[in-house]
């Protein structure tokens, strides 16, 4: 295995003062952190778990060697616990590779966590996987057991629209949760209007994780979106209404005969898939190009594919400062090569090259980029960026780009979500009667 800590394959000496690339000057020239900590008692800390670290590595190394000429077990035993001790090797030797980070800027993040890995024989991971297996079959369960409660519903609401002529179906479907939970055009009419009116559905908007949801495939204003299941109940007891009072003019006057059956105003652009780019390369500072699926928001087949460049224009690293001093000139780090908390990012997307979008389904079409998506839950933003649409009568979908330059100041938690988060990449289209007619199938 790779050593991570000198070339001779031993850990630093234990004493404060460092002379590697990455150390502190000394102690008049500490810094002080955000948090109050001096960078000697952080670079302490950091060595302690270096140590620890080192030691878990060693025995994991012994005990892979042990395995290999290991007798009398099952092979089959064998080769599951390999397996689950090289990959806890590997989130260790991720782990000493963050603190190496964090030692030449002699300071620990606030988002990170001490690994400590687990051991487990193979009996236990089979009954862990039994576990886990057992709780997502309980997922699903759930979510078939709110469709059947639901079915109900469903098919009263179908019924109601079909005997009043409104020309509108409902089915389920699989809400996705976050930032695709309730996308909305803000090409739209009721751009920046989206919290007010019949059309808000604060469940929906709300939702963090996958969830049955109702698909509304509206033939009147072309258009499909999503309701959650409260919405639902909530227009067909409106719908009832309407029904009661049907005959008695005196009544069925003081209620909307359309209000209950579509999102008013209806959508001009209806959301019909995305793509996901992964953040890594921008998190290391590395600029990316790279040509990913479209998947249909219904079907989750791919309807079509985008290349999306991701270019790194330039990086303000912190700034550190204690007792008055500047920010140290010595050369950086050799793992440098990522982003920090506290730096700010400029970083340049463009978004082209758009294929398998044609005019039979699709009158018109754009592309939504949220700045949410790059940063990630933990910044409060609602800034949407949207391309110009390109009519697909006129025009075919290699048309269609997208160009933005986007400023990110880099906090813990939004590096983290670089590290390991994809940002989605929203198609909005004007439908045609005909992508209608294969959505209700």
């Amino acid at each position: 295995m790779d050593d991570m800590w000198s070339e001779p394959g031993r850990p630093f000496p234990n004493s404060v003062t460092f002379t590697d690339d990455t150390s502190v000057a000394d102690n008049q020239n500490s810094v002080v952190n955000d948090d109050g900590t001096s960078n000697i008692t952080a670079s302490a800390q950091i060595r302690e778990m270096q140590e620890q670290l080192e030691s878990q590595r060693v025995e994991f190394e012994n005990r892979l060697s042990a395995m290999d000429d290991g007798q009398g077990r099952e092979a089959d035993d064998l080769k599951v616990e390999k397996e689950h001790m090289e990959k806890q090797l590997i989130v260790v030797q991720a782990q000493m590779k963050r603190l190496l980070e964090m030692r030449g800027r002699g300071k620990i993040d606030d988002d990170f966590v001490p690994f400590e890995p687990v051991i487990y024989t193979a009996r236990q991971l089979r009954l862990i996987r039994k576990v886990l297996d057992r709780w997502r079959a309980h997922r699903a369960f759930s979510m078939a057991e709110t469709v059947l409660s639901n079915a109900v519903t469903v098919k009263e609401a179908n019924v109601i629209s079909k005997e009043l002529g409104k020309d509108v179906m409902y089915n389920f479907t699989i809400a996705a949760g976050g930032s695709l939970a309730a996308p909305s055009s803000s090409l739209d009419s009721i751009a920046n209007l989206d919290d007010f009116g019949d059309v808000a559905d604060p469940v929906l908007a709300s939702a963090t994780q996958p969830s049955v949801g109702i698909k509304v495939v509206d033939r009147v204003h072309n258009a499909i979106y999503v309701w959650s299941l409260d919405r639902l109940n909530q227009q067909v007891q409106k719908m009832r209404n309407l029904t009661t009072f049907i005959d008695r003019p005196q009544y069925s006057q003081h209620f909307s005969s359309a209000q209950p059956f579509y999102d008013s105003p209806a959508p001009v652009y209806s959301f019909i898939g995305n793509s996901l780019i992964s953040l890594a390369p921008l998190a290391r500072k590395l600029s990316a190009t790279s040509t990913v699926p479209i998947f249909c928001r219904y079907t989750s087949e791919a309807i079509g594919s985008c290349r999306v460049d991701i270019k790194v224009a330039n990086v303000i690293a912190p700034v550190k400062r204690g007792n008055g001093s500047n920010a140290s000139t010595r050369a950086s780090s050799p793992i440098s090569n990522s982003l920090h908390p506290g730096s700010k990012v400029s970083c340049i997307m463009t978004i082209d090259q758009v294929k398998g979008l044609g005019s039979n389904d699709f009158a018109s079409v754009h592309i939504q980029v949220r700045l949410a998506s790059l940063t990630g839950p933990s910044v409060q933003t609602t800034e949407v960026y949207a391309s110009p649409t390109v009519d697909l009568v006129t025009s075919g979908s290699s048309e269609l780009k997208f160009r933005r330059t986007f400023q990110l100041a880099v906090t813990s938690k939004v590096l983290m979500h670089m590290r390991e988060g994809y940002a989605p990449i929203e198609f909005f289209a004007a439908l045609q009667p005909t992508y209608l007619e294969r959505m209700e199938r």
